[in-house]
């Protein structure tokens, strides 16, 4: 398979999919604030790059990833060389978390994989692989040892970049989830977390939309907002203004539900979808107007 194929989910510490992820050994590295990316080679023999979410169009900037890929010799000669391997890191622009200049637009390799045996590489070969194609690779804080939740919760919010960190990755390369797949899991500081803003009603449980309101209190927050806008100005050489409105709101929405909607849903609930995304829509687009005014 030589298509694009997307970097499977990191999910948060204690949920579910990562139940017991701390009964084995794990490697404990730090969490990158930057643009998820891929590199691959397709059936054509031709080096292709990713974002989190597609294929990039030879024609289509983004932020400079492209250029530095095929800029680098190396890559296309691994590539060729290890044709069913692919490639997964970040691609450091500016997000949430300030680094240094010199950190940015480089690749931080953090996972390969092998396409043919469908499985992950050790974090071993991910790292002799960064090291041999001039790629930077994140921090290792524990490699390979059993741990305790507070144990992990030490290395949280540390960098080996900048003053502060985004958080940590838990690898464990024998684990599989209950639901019978291989994941890792994360947390995230407290100073990254995205924060509950209440705007505005979700106290009145006789509404009819007491449920929508509630969720869209807790999960619509301008801390979203603007992990999105980060997201979407990587994409565009232009800079977000009102006309991007619609695919901001579209896009915060989309991650409410992708990235939360496991959680909402644990407490048994009556959900009107409709009522639901009309509601948050609003709200985002409101959000993102304040932050483009500044008014927030």
């Amino acid at each position: 398979m030589t298509e694009f194929l997307k970097y499977p989910k990191i999910h948060r510490y204690g949920l579910a999919e990562v139940e017991g992820i701390l009964d084995s050994p794990v490697t404990i590295q730090e969490k990158i604030d930057g643009a998820n990316v891929s590199i691959w080679l397709n059936e054509n023999g031709e080096v292709r790059c990713g974002t989190r979410n597609r294929e990039l169009p030879s024609t289509e900037s983004f932020n400079g990833f492209q250029d530095y890929v095929y800029a680098n010799p190396n890559i296309e000669k691994w590539c060729r060389e290890h044709p069913n391997l692919r490639l997964y890191g970040e691609w450091l622009v500016p997000h949430t978390i300030r680094y240094p200049e010199n950190a940015y637009h480089k690749i931080y390799l953090f996972d390969i994989y092998n396409n043919e045996d469908e499985l992950f590489a050790t974090q071993t070969l991910v790292e002799r692989v960064a090291n041999d194609l001039g790629l930077e690779y994140p921090k290792i804080f524990v490699r390979d040892e059993t741990m305790t939740l507070e144990q992990v919760k030490q290395y949280v919010g540390m960098s080996v970049i900048g003053d502060g960190g985004e958080g940590v990755v838990i690898k464990n390369e024998t684990f599989v989830n209950r639901f019978g797949n291989f994941c890792y899991a994360k947390i995230v500081h407290e100073n990254f977390k995205e924060q509950n803003k209440v705007a505005f009603g979700g106290n009145d449980k006789s509404l009819e939309s007491y449920e929508e309101i509630k969720i869209m209190n807790k999960y619509c927050s301008h801390a979203r907002v603007v992990k999105i806008m980060n997201k979407v100005q990587c994409s565009t050489d232009e800079p977000l203004g009102m006309k991007h409105t619609p695919r901001i709101a579209e896009s915060c929405y989309y991650d409410l539900i992708t990235e939360d909607m496991w959680e909402i849903i644990k407490k048994p609930m009556t959900i009107n979808f409709k009522t639901l995304k009309g509601l948050c829509m609003k709200k985002f687009v409101r959000l993102y107007h304040e932050e483009l005014t500044g008014e927030n």
